[in-house]
């Protein structure tokens, strides 16, 4: 049995997250070194070191505030990464040819593509088939190698510019967060002049999708491009109206002599208005649904509150509570993610005895939730008397893993680290 009470996993179970060989490095500084960490479900785990030992520097290259120089990172089995798929590829080539086009133009003249598309017709004479005309015969006119030239360099600078930045933001403190991994912070991160209630329903946003909470939607954009799909629909369909609507004036107000395109524009118009309001009236911004659905938000929010013992301060604001009922409101804002893993980053620093005895129980309260924990502390009787497994960092590097009982007799952690306790931290 582990000292949280709570029988030890075997080494043939699965681990919830999987750290192997992780390496980040900041030029010449290493801050950690090729480290391994295995953390169980429903386990409650720890990670301890001196200071500077490089545990905070671990905690944000999991959850991507850092993206390790090499190394790998898995929840539940599954890359923190967002996945490489078709959409991806098909948005590097998207803007490749974007690119390709805007070289092409380079190479044709701006100045004289406009004169023989736009300027070289009184406005009424202008006809979009006629511009399309004029654009090729303007090109052909060109040096082809030349043109053919830039419209192969422009493709590469997009599609490969697209691809970096792509490869730079697959791990993405949001994306690691859709799939299940919250945190908090050594130094409190609340929305300090927002309400305690407001600071959780803040990070109940994932589960407002549809009318319901918790349908998880959102996890799954998350993984197909860090974007709700909603969202773009959200800004597309009005900008599509405005931008109808701006070329409808143009093409009435100046007697363009082609009767088709102010009709494609004008249906464009109603058709993107339509299809937003009914998006809205299905989304139930236009009826009583969202305000069942905030019902159910901040009850939820409320339990959390609860919880954590914040339900009577639910309308003060976050800047009125004292620093160890800060602490607690950021664990409750973290569980509004419903993670399956919750790290916390030195959770008892500042507390006093009383708030770090109230501090171990609630920890052991979330692991009862179904919510595995892995935290960072200091304060070794917090570790020592909550944890499962701990890990041990110096320098960047780890030096032992085991069972409290067994970290507290190894030589190199009592060597490094613990034998320069005085019995309080």
């Amino acid at each position: 049995m582990s000292t949280s009470g709570t029988p030890l996993r075997t080494s043939s179970d699965s681990p919830l997250l999987r750290v192997r060989k992780l390496t980040l490095r900041f030029g010449g500084l290493t801050a950690v070194s090729e480290v391994d960490l295995d953390v169980q479900p429903g386990e409650i785990a720890a990670v301890i070191g001196p200071n500077g030992a490089g545990k905070t520097s671990l905690f944000n290259a999991i959850t991507g505030i850092y993206e390790p120089t090499s190394g790998e990172v898995e929840l539940d089995g599954n890359d923190v990464r967002l996945p490489m798929t078709g959409k991806v590829v098909a948005g590097w080539l998207a803007t490749g040819l974007a690119s390709s086009l805007l070289f092409l133009f380079i190479a044709a003249g701006i100045d004289a593509t406009w004169k023989a598309v736009v300027k070289a017709h009184p406005p009424w004479e202008f006809t979009i088939s006629g511009a399309f005309s004029d654009l090729f015969a303007h090109f052909a006119t060109g040096n082809a190698l030349l043109m053919l030239l830039f419209s192969l360099v422009g493709f590469a600078i997009g599609a490969l510019g697209a691809r970096a930045v792509w490869l730079r933001s697959r791990r993405t403190p949001q994306g690691v967060a859709l799939q299940g991994v919250a945190r908090t912070f050594q130094n409190i991160r609340l929305f300090h002049h927002m309400g305690v209630l407001e600071n959780v329903l803040v990070a109940m946003d994932r589960h407002l999708r549809r009318g319901t909470v918790g349908s998880g939607s959102a996890a799954k954009s998350a993984l197909d491009g860090r974007f709700p799909h909603g969202a773009w629909l959200d800004l597309g369909l009005p900008a599509v109206c405005v931008v109808a609507m701006a070329g409808l004036g143009w093409t009435t107000g100046d007697g363009v002599d082609d009767e088709t395109l102010p009709s494609i524009l004008l249906l464009v118009m109603l058709g993107a208005a339509l299809a937003w309001l009914v998006r809205l009236t299905r989304r139930g911004t236009l009826t009583g649904s969202s305000r069942v659905v905030e019902a159910v938000a901040r009850q939820e929010a409320m339990e959390l509150l609860k919880f954590v013992g914040l339900d009577k301060r639910a309308g003060d604001l976050a800047n009125s509570l004292a620093y160890g009922e800060q602490r607690r409101l950021e664990v409750a804002r973290a569980l509004a993610t419903r993670p399956k893993l919750l790290l916390l980053d030195e959770p008892a620093a500042g507390m006093n005895p009383s708030e770090t005895v109230d501090l171990m129980a609630l920890v052991r309260s979330i692991r009862d939730r179904g919510v595995t924990v892995l935290l960072i502390e200091h304060h070794m009787r917090v570790v020592m008397g909550i944890s499962d497994h701990i890990t041990v960092l110096v320098h960047g590097k780890r030096i032992a893993h085991g069972t409290p009982e067994e970290i507290r007799r190894d030589p190199k952690v009592i060597e490094a680290y613990l034998g320069a306790d005085d019995g309080g931290h």
